[in-house]
């Protein structure tokens, strides 16, 4: 009876780690700040990719009055800038003037105004 227990309990513990294991892989893709890009102008938008610390994150295109989303969670102390070709082709690079870190959330909401240039409202929470 006791060699049945021990087998038992070993199962559990199996079972615990594998779901440990899996939340904790999955995790990374529910926390983090929710940053969305809305084109407030007559053009389309192209290339919008998004730079944090250790990695990036690829918009693509944004038609007149489309808004996309995505999830970011740096591996550390990050900004963000975020890089687009406005409708006349020429390419920005601007700096978000934001900071984070892996596990805040909140939002992030830009618009690319129809000059070419972007503002942004930061509710980013630790």
């Amino acid at each position: 009876m006791a060699i049945k227990k021990g087998i038992s309990f070993s199962i559990l513990v199996v079972i615990a780690l594998v779901l440990a294991i899996l939340y904790l892989h999955f995790r990374q893709d529910l926390v983090g700040v929710k940053v969305t890009v809305i084109n407030e102008s007559d053009g389309t938008f192209s290339t919008i990719t998004a730079h944090f610390s250790g990695g990036i994150k690829v918009l693509g295109s944004l038609r007149p009055g489309e808004k996309k989303s995505l999830l970011i969670n740096p591996r550390g102390e990050s900004s963000l800038t975020l890089e687009y070709q406005d409708p006349v082709l020429k390419t920005h690079r601007e700096l978000i003037d934001v900071y984070f870190e892996n596990g805040y959330g909140g939002k992030l909401i830009i618009w690319l105004e129809k000059s070419g240039g972007i503002r942004w409202k930061n509710d980013i929470q630790i």
